[in-house]
């Protein structure tokens, strides 16, 4: 099979062309596709279960789904965002989370307990109790101070007058050694800071000493180590990170929650079945069943011209026949093909004698004057046949000897015609003559050694 060269206005003036065909078609589709609807449509509005009274349940029930779910999702938002307030508000005023864990400074002072008083120990040695439960006790009397008490008001750190007391206790602690020893530790970003916070709440217990001595047995301080040195906290890394991998969750999971919340449709009511919606849904379904029969017409049409192989325009015939367009001898043109032949950018002659005048005048610029004439067609006879002889008429009538064969790829009388003219003429109809017949045509008159004039639409 040839191939083709078609062009896009080509094709769609081809399916311009078969207009009445795709009317035919498309209505054929709105009446079944809006029918279907239709019958649908009262099938429907007939089911109990489109009643008002059912419609008015399932939209009643579906605001009461949507409510919870709006109101979950904005209670979710709500802690949410509280829990994150929280966190970035801890990150921001934390004295643990700004202390760098690759050089962290730890101080710690280690300190016991000496003088006790003689009568007191006496009562507890006769009493059989033991002297851990002493030093316990006036262990005791410094966690309970240190416990109750407001570090930033009460340890004059300069630098530290506006930070909470839960956060200094992040950085200053206080714990209970073996032999009846208190240690108390204090961490920081610099040496200087570490010991500042140890020597502030040491001499706070020192301060506090006479007062703990007359509750718990007469004592006083014995200062037993003193340690300034930086560590590695690999622990305090990760809960760092922790914190801020827990704001990054807390801002993407609001960030989701208020899009589930923007993308939840408040439910509609259902319409219902009455005899406006059923008309209107009948129309929509006919002038979708309109589209589809134009879309599904035009593809048979193209497909059936590319299966086909038929002639489409004169700019088709010219670029793969290699022969000139003489004319156009037509019967008056409907409206489609008006339209067709406009969009196509094809020649047309509104008077049928202007454009057999045309043809043989244009005809008599290539071939001699009274030559022979052959007008070969691979149309059978009776197709397009008066346009045929109408043109055999007027050239006749020039001067010219002329003779049509028709059906000239399977007539054996052509090649004899074609063998008494001095030259021949095609003439081929849109839409219905094949492109590869034209062509063997051609070569054989190629090969019989005679000329091609050109070619006409009938």
């Amino acid at each position: 099979m040839e191939e083709q060269e078609l062009y896009l206005t080509e094709l769609l003036a081809l399916c311009v062309r078969k207009g009445k065909a795709l009317l035919i078609t498309a209505l054929v589709f709105a009446v079944l596709l809006g029918g279907w609807q239709l019958r649908k449509q009262i099938k429907a509005s007939q089911d109990p279960e489109h009643s008002e009274a059912k419609i008015e349940e399932r939209y009643q029930d579906a605001m009461r789904e949507y409510e919870k779910e709006t109101e979950e999702l904005e209670r979710s938002i709500d802690d949410n965002e509280k829990s994150l307030a929280e966190k970035q508000e801890y990150l921001e005023n934390s004295l643990l989370m700004k202390i760098d864990p690759y050089n962290k400074y730890e101080t710690s002072i280690y300190f016991g307990f000496s003088d006790i008083d003689e009568a007191a120990w006496d009562q507890v040695h006769y009493s059989c109790t033991s002297l851990d439960f002493v030093y316990s006790k006036i262990r005791s009397q410094y966690v309970v101070y240190w416990n109750g008490m407001e570090l930033p008001a009460d340890l004059h750190v300069s630098g530290y007058s506006g930070v909470q007391d839960k956060y200094m206790r992040e950085v200053l602690s206080v714990s209970k050694q073996d032999g009846g020893m208190l240690c108390i530790t204090a961490i920081g970003n610099s040496a200087s800071e570490s010991e500042k916070l140890a020597d502030a709440l040491y001499q706070a217990f020192t301060d506090v000493q006479p007062t703990a001595a007359r509750n718990s047995y007469g004592h006083s301080f014995v200062l037993l180590k003193r340690i300034t040195k930086a560590t590695i906290d690999t622990g305090l890394e990760s809960s760092q990170k922790s914190n801020q991998n827990a704001v990054e969750d807390y801002q993407l999971s609001i960030e989701d929650l208020k899009a589930q919340l923007e993308e939840l449709d408040k439910p509609s009511r259902e319409e219902g079945y009455s005899r406006s919606t059923i008309i209107e849904s009948t129309l929509k379904y006919a002038v979708l069943g309109l589209i589809a029969g134009i879309v599904v017409a035009c593809f048979a049409v193209l497909l059936w011209a590319v299966m086909a192989n038929v002639l489409i325009s004169s700019q088709q015939v010219e670029r793969q026949l290699g022969i000139t367009c003489l004319g156009a001898v037509k019967e008056k043109s409907g409206v489609f093909d008006r339209w067709a032949d406009k969009l196509g950018g094809e020649r047309r002659w509104k008077d049928p004698e202007q454009a057999v005048s045309y043809a043989v005048r244009k005809l008599e610029t290539t071939a001699a004057p009274e030559s022979k004439l052959l007008l070969a067609s691979t149309l059978r006879a009776g197709k397009r046949g008066d346009a045929a002889e109408t043109l055999k008429k007027a050239l006749t009538a020039r001067g010219y000897k002329v003779s049509c064969v028709y059906d000239a790829i399977h007539d054996p009388a052509f090649m004899d015609a074609v063998k008494d003219s001095d030259s021949v003429v095609l003439f081929e109809t849109q839409g219905i003559s094949k492109l590869t017949n034209a062509i063997d045509v051609l070569k054989l008159v190629k090969a019989m050694e005679k000329p091609t004039q050109g070619f006409v639409l009938v």
